[in-house]
């Protein structure tokens, strides 16, 4: 695992080379700092961030944080993996770094220093240049976590948790969403689809869980025309424990359907409720073989996807 930061001068792009960088790598989760009132914390904190590498503190303090004093007290911090990373050593100081890293780091400078008033070297993106540097910077990031306004995680990540076991050899456990994506593209292909693979579904979860039958169509109509208009990314999907989702299936079926990269998310820690495992076997014992069939048919979809 690798990390990296987008610093503030560059902030209104971040989303933009967050997703280049997807391209080539699994950009994981990303996190967004705002340090507002505190620019004394925010320039210790990148200065803190600094010590893992061999650049002198000197030249962070007097160069790359004087010219950002115009801009805001943001930055972004993100985690990306590297398949088959190769290296190169640092002569001066025979530590590892990252040649394909480098690279990408060196395209994202040259691709949006045009958007830098005053532009000068490195105050655009910074990386680790190992995983070793990475785990030393995520001990050091625990310190700010009181600035962390917002948090993304990447979409195939997070469905890769909604499995039993290690994508992809588990279950699936949330195919409760996939019926609720069906019906969004089924909707949204035609507007007087009865929805009635999602109403049977909710019916029979309702049971179930012995609650009273919450499905109402008429509202996930609405939820599906607003969040074809804008998905809002300040509403977030609720997480507990190890990613396993907890609240905000519907839109989550909607990214999804979407193929959205990134999506909000909130972590509950210590959840007071636990959750169903809505895997295929549940709607076997209650489904049709024909439903079975779309059914399955949606899963070898996601896996084709995921994979």
């Amino acid at each position: 695992m690798f990390c990296g930061f987008i610093w503030s001068p560059i902030f209104d792009h971040y989303y933009n080379i967050l997703e280049e960088i997807n391209r080539d790598y699994n950009v994981k989760q990303f996190y967004i700092y705002d340090f507002n009132n505190n620019p004394d914390i925010y320039e210790k904190a990148i200065l803190k961030i600094y010590t893992t590498d061999d650049i002198d503190p000197d030249k962070v303090k007097n160069v790359k944080l004087k010219y950002m004093e115009p801009y805001n007290n943001k930055f972004i911090y993100f985690l990306f993996d590297v398949n088959n990373p190769t290296y190169r050593t640092k002569k001066k100081y025979c530590t590892k770094i990252c040649i394909d890293v480098e690279n990408t780091k060196k395209n994202v400078r040259n691709n949006y220093k045009k958007y830098v008033k005053n532009y000068i070297h490195d105050i655009i993106i910074h990386t680790s240049d190992n995983p070793q540097q990475a785990k030393d910077i995520a001990k050091i990031m625990k310190s700010y976590n009181q600035y962390k306004i917002n948090q993304f995680i990447n979409l195939k990540t997070l469905l890769k948790f909604q499995y039993n076991d290690v994508f992809p050899n588990g279950k699936f456990t949330r195919i409760d969403m996939l019926v609720r994506a069906y019906s969004i593209k089924k909707y949204l292909d035609d507007n007087k689809y009865d929805f009635s693979l999602y109403k049977k579904m909710q019916e029979l979860r309702a049971i179930y869980l012995n609650c009273e039958n919450k499905q109402n169509c008429e509202i996930f109509k609405e939820l599906i025309k607003s969040l074809s208009i804008k998905y809002d990314n300040l509403s977030k999907i609720k997480c507990v424990n190890n990613f396993i989702l907890s609240d905000g299936s519907h839109r989550l079926s909607y990214c999804y359907l979407k193929k959205k990269i990134f999506i909000p998310f909130d972590l509950i820690i210590n959840p007071e409720k636990t959750y169903c495992n809505y895997d295929i076997n549940w709607f076997k014992e209650r489904f049709n073989l024909n439903e079975i069939k779309i059914l399955e048919n949606e899963i070898k979809i996601l896996e084709d996807y995921l994979k």
